[in-house]
């Protein structure tokens, strides 16, 4: 949790410097290496603390803050007191390329369709992305080795069994029982 609100604080300090989205920063002349330099003192600074143990500070090389399915991504790794810089390949972990279109949401109702066709394991760009984010999170959780694909491929492994025993999509059913029943108590 604490690298998530890291995280979030680079990406805070990126719009607050500059007043645009950390994306829409990446995408102008020389906004990319304003980002890359953000991203790299973070991951010097977490290293140097030594906490947490193993970081993974990633940005799209399509201006999305994820590991992106459309194109590359740049990787921040901190650990052990060191930072080291790695490029991420979605075509080097089975994953074929999405169009930006293809990640695009729309209303909650499409959005919730979206997510339950998830759950239930359609296979698509959709579920490519949630399984190359989650397996970053895993690979970062279980400690990231010296290659960063082979740590994503296991993690990826992990994450898609998860999806597809049914246990999220369990879970999300559990979770709307109780939030319609707060809701209907006003609570």
């Amino acid at each position: 949790m604490w690298e998530k609100l890291y995280g979030f604080a680079c990406n805070a300090a990126i719009t607050s410097l500059t007043r645009a989205r950390a994306g829409v920063i990446a995408e102008t002349k020389t906004g990319a290496r304003f980002v890359s330099q953000v991203l790299d003192e973070a991951a010097g600074i977490l290293s140097a603390e030594g906490y947490p143990p193993h970081v993974l500070l990633v940005r799209g090389n399509d201006g999305l803050d994820e590991i992106t399915t459309t194109t590359t991504t740049s990787a921040w790794i901190a650990q052990d007191g060191a930072v080291r810089q790695d490029t991420i390949d979605p075509s080097r972990l089975g994953i074929s390329p999405a169009l930006p279109a293809d990640l695009v949401g729309g209303d909650a109702s499409y959005n919730a369709q979206v997510v339950r066709e998830l759950l239930a394991g359609r296979p698509g760009p959709v579920r490519d992305a949630v399984l190359l984010n989650a397996a970053g999170a895993v690979a970062v959780f279980n400690g990231l080795s010296d290659d960063v694909h082979a740590d994503l491929l296991a993690a990826k492994d992990v994450v898609a069994r998860a999806i597809d025993s049914g246990a999220g999509a369990a879970l999300l059913d559990r979770w709307i029982t109780l939030s319609s029943k707060l809701a209907a108590s006003g609570e």
